[in-house]
């Protein structure tokens, strides 16, 4: 269930029934800012969240966790990452340094498109549309979305 979290200046937080326990899915609030009309979905057992984000003008933000939620398990590592350009044409980049780390590009149903371990990132095959984008390292877990368009 998603729901506008009250506790958390009005973001958005996402939990999930498991074993009689309600446990959050991801950082309680994490939409960090006033945020409204929410939802949840999920493809293959991977959850989708969707609302509208009032920290980039009220426009829809998807956030996703790239594991399945299961019993044993919750994925709950969601920060912030500046990629830009975005809307993005041929060329991504981000403000972040990457050492050691594993960069992945995903579509909207998380088939993972692109491995590197490096910015910029050359977004020239890739279609128009919606994208993700999932930095890890030894200490975090980064998602973000991004958009081609030509």
């Amino acid at each position: 269930v998603t729901f506008i979290d009250f506790n958390y200046s009005s973001s958005v937080s996402a939990m999930i029934y498991l074993n009689g326990n309600w446990n959050y899915i991801g950082p309680p609030g994490f939409s960090n800012a006033l945020s409204s009309n929410c939802a949840i979905t999920s493809y293959q057992n991977i959850p989708y969240i969707i609302y509208r984000d009032g920290a980039v003008a009220n426009k829809s933000t998807v956030r996703y966790y790239n594991s399945p939620v299961s019993v044993d398990e919750l994925v709950n590592t969601i920060s912030t990452l500046n990629i830009y350009p975005n809307p993005v044409k041929e060329i991504l980049n981000s403000d972040i340094e990457c050492f050691n780390c594993k960069i992945q590009i995903s579509n909207i149903f998380g088939q993972i498109l692109s491995e590197s371990n490096a910015f910029p990132i050359d977004t020239k095959a890739f279609s128009n549309g919606l994208y993700f984008i999932k930095i890890e390292n030894q200490n975090d877990v980064i998602y973000q979305k991004f958009i081609i368009q030509e």
